[in-house]
């Protein structure tokens, strides 16, 4: 009994960590979404086409 609620007291802070870890990263990808809005709407800019893009190598 006592080696269950060990292992699944590990399980539990894993999936604590697992969680911690999405919560983060779904705060970054919304915080780019409205980077990438704020940089359309307010600044007029336009995501670039592939021929636009030059790739210079140092």
């Amino acid at each position: 009994m006592s080696y269950e609620i060990s292992a699944l007291t590990r399980e539990k802070l894993a999936l604590q960590e697992i969680n911690h870890q999405l919560k983060t990263e779904l705060s970054v990808v919304g915080s780019l979404a409205q980077l990438e809005e704020a940089a359309r709407d307010v600044l007029g800019l336009i995501t670039p086409n592939q021929g636009q893009i030059v790739v210079i190598e140092p």
